[in-house]
């Protein structure tokens, strides 16, 4: 797999979850905004954590930080339980690496 580097803003404040085994999981929503031809584009990913470095985040990172954050990047579709006809792309980011972007 490749990995992938983006610079982030931090949606909304870090909360720590445990999936099975009491393995550390945390699941933050990051937004990604790009120019083009003049307009501002904003594309939201969810930022997964795993193990020791969701302490790092639930302790030193809030809302509307930035981060430079390294992963493996997945996109997946699914229908939109309103209208079946559309799928809805979802983009998550397995975090290897973050950092604060100043």
């Amino acid at each position: 797999m490749n990995t992938s580097i983006f610079t982030l803003t931090i949606a909304e404040d870090p909360v720590q979850d445990f999936y099975e085994n009491q393995l550390p999981l945390l699941e933050v929503k990051a937004t990604f905004k790009y120019l083009i031809k003049k307009k501002i584009f904003v594309e939201k990913f969810n930022l997964l954590i795993w193990g020791n470095l969701c302490n790092e985040i639930v302790n030193y990172y809030r809302k509307d930080d930035c981060i430079i954050v390294e992963g493996y990047l997945t996109i997946s579709s699914e229908f939109n339980t309103n209208n079946l006809k559309n799928m809805e792309k979802k983009i998550e980011l397995t975090v290897i690496n973050i950092s604060p972007f100043f």
